[in-house]
């Protein structure tokens, strides 16, 4: 996907952004043909309803905590409302949604599934690695390809080995995790995931694609393939079989809210030590971070310039390190050591 989306952003015309939205739908109408093909249907177990209340809480709670961490880095006359009356709203609304979950009769999330341990561990696993994981997917192309004057498809070309090495290897850690559990496979792939986010940030001045950073994701696409399936075990052998798909469906929504938390608060950081970084420099008045500069500037402005993306990125690359070092904390004190019967 990101691959052919900065082939697509480089050799296409000025609307090709579009169809990056569309790269998705063959590979989703696959994966419903499959579905109905080859999975078998199986009735459901008496009458439940959907849980509408508890959707609209928890769509609406994330969208405020998104939107308020977005704000942070928007000037004061452009907000549409105080940035932490948004968080205040939107913690409230999930607070509500909890409490709705833990009373109504057929409920979207079963909360008595996070008295388990592992289970919990798993989904804050889950949690912690992604926001880090998501934020580096979402921040360094347009560190690289803003910052660094590279094309769109050399900053997306460094994620295949990604896609390359969960699809290959995927399925022989999984029968790996089957033997030894899943604590050491899971906590050893977030180890190498840290140290990976963690050399980005070091080496960010050197902008050197190919030499380092390329061979930096090729160990950090290898720390998440180590990861992967044992995370996919992990949750779903911590719930009663009766429910896997509950089960599933949170961690999967879990690392879905990652996802969207990481982009909005990582971006309000980004913004934020960017423009603090070009301060004061002609040439940079209007410069934001992950932004083409608009015409031609002073070499000097075009350093600081380039300074200001890396030691932006930098920051956010660290945190992302250490929400993956404290993953790799949780899986070692909340998985079982040895693997399930």
């Amino acid at each position: 996907g990101p691959t052919l989306g900065g082939v697509l952003l480089t050799f296409g015309e000025a609307s090709a952004w579009r169809l990056i939205f569309a790269i998705n739908a063959p590979i989703g109408i696959l994966a419903l043909y499959l579905l109905w093909r080859r999975v078998p249907a199986a009735g459901l177990r008496g009458s439940r309803k959907l849980d509408i209340p508890g959707a609209v809480l928890a769509t609406a709670g994330l969208g405020m905590i998104a939107w308020g961490l977005t704000a942070l880095g928007i000037e004061a006359g452009e907000r549409l409302a105080p940035p932490a009356v948004m968080l205040v709203g939107g913690f409230a609304t999930l607070g509500a949604f909890v409490w709705w979950e833990s009373r109504a009769a057929d409920p979207m999330i079963r909360l008595s599934l996070f008295a388990n341990r592992a289970f919990f561990g798993a989904n804050l696993y889950t949690l912690l690695l992604f926001l880090g994981f998501n934020a580096i997917l979402f921040f360094l192309p347009m560190t690289i390809i803003a910052g660094w004057g590279r094309p769109e498809w050399q900053a997306s070309l460094l994620f295949a080995p990604l896609s390359l090495f969960i699809g290959t290897l995927s399925a022989r850690v999984g029968r790996l995790a089957d033997r030894i559990g899943t604590r050491s496979l899971l906590t050893a792939g977030a180890l190498v995931v840290a140290f990976c986010y963690a050399a980005l940030a070091l080496t960010m001045p050197l902008m050197d694609l190919w030499r380092v950073t390329l061979p930096i994701l090729l160990l950090n696409g290898l720390g998440m393939a180590l990861l992967v399936s044992p995370l996919s075990a992990a949750v779903m052998t911590a719930a009663p079989d009766e429910d896997s798909g509950a089960a599933s469906g949170i961690n999967n929504a879990v690392a879905r809210s990652a996802g969207l938390i990481a982009v909005a608060a990582f971006g309000a950081l980004a913004g934020t030590l960017f423009n603090a970084g070009v301060a004061g420099v002609t040439g940079l008045e209007t410069a934001g971070f992950g932004a083409a500069l608009d015409g031609a500037v002073e070499p000097v402005a075009l350093q600081r310039f380039a300074e200001a993306t890396n030691s932006a990125f930098a920051a956010i690359a660290y945190a992302a390190a250490a929400l993956c070092l404290s993953a790799a904390i949780v899986a070692w004190m909340t998985q079982p050591r040895r693997p399930y019967a």
